[in-house]
């Protein structure tokens, strides 16, 4: 049995991979703002088969709560073996109508809260010799993407970080994960505006993601056909990127 802590699992990705890692029969520690959704969230789990489910609510756009939280989760749970930072917020803004503040708040909770999350539990998990890091990024942060500048730039940071960090705890015994998942039917792409090419049913989502975990993959990434058109857009000059995705809303 694994103690698996999961951010944003008050719906989404995040209450999915509750439900599924409770299926699987580990004990998890859920945290999001809304108490409330976070009780339904660990009811859910335990009705799938996790051994324990218990609850922490907390805001994870400041950065002392996200530290506060690690070290939360494993006195109300027990040593955590698996951090999934999967806490995260979008807008759709094009970068002349993007307010510092919105700008702000998403990179809070996107990117300077998970690494907060990070920091705290990385040494903790190095000290024991064992342990787990996964980041939930996205597709988004391969290249930048019209109306999506705060969103893009937040998820590539998270993607570099995590990358690093990899590498520096290679050999420390402590795997780390990306997962850059494309489009999940979520509530977060309920107000995209624009195509959702190959939208993933979250529970399929959550199943592909807890399989990479699992097997401690280095990055988890779905669904191949937009993970093969994102890596073809790297390729790409600067200039016919911009020609092609000009105009366009996504």
């Amino acid at each position: 049995m694994k103690r698996v802590l999961i951010t944003g699992a008050s719906s989404g990705i995040g209450r999915a991979l509750a439900v599924e890692f409770g299926r699987r029969g580990h004990a998890v520690a859920l945290a999001a703002r809304r108490e409330d959704a976070l009780a339904e969230t660990a009811r859910l789990a335990t009705e799938a088969g996790a051994p324990e489910a218990v609850t922490l609510a907390t805001d994870l756009s400041h950065a002392e709560n996200a530290q506060a939280l690690w070290h939360d989760s494993n006195d109300k749970l027990g040593p955590i073996d698996i951090v999934i930072a999967n806490a995260g917020v979008g807008r759709n803004y094009r970068v002349h109508k993007l307010s510092y503040d919105d700008f702000e708040f998403l990179t809070r909770v996107n990117y300077t809260a998970t690494v907060a999350l990070m920091l705290e539990a990385a040494p903790a998990m190095v000290e024991r010799g064992h342990g787990q890091l996964v980041g939930i990024s996205s597709i988004a942060g391969f290249r930048g993407l019209p109306a999506a500048s705060a969103y893009c730039g937040s998820k590539a940071a998270l993607t570099h970080f995590l990358e690093s960090a990899r590498i520096d705890l290679r050999k420390k015994g402590v795997p780390v994960t990306v997962v850059s998942p494309g489009f999940v039917k979520t509530p977060m792409v309920e107000d995209h505006k624009g195509p959702l090419p190959f939208l993933v049913p979250v529970d399929k989502a959550a199943r592909i993601v807890a399989n990479g975990i699992l097997k401690k993959k280095r990055h988890i990434q779905f669904p191949w056909q937009l993970v093969l058109i994102a890596r073809l857009g790297r390729m790409l000059p600067a200039a016919l990127w911009d020609r092609l995705l000009s105009g366009r809303q996504l």
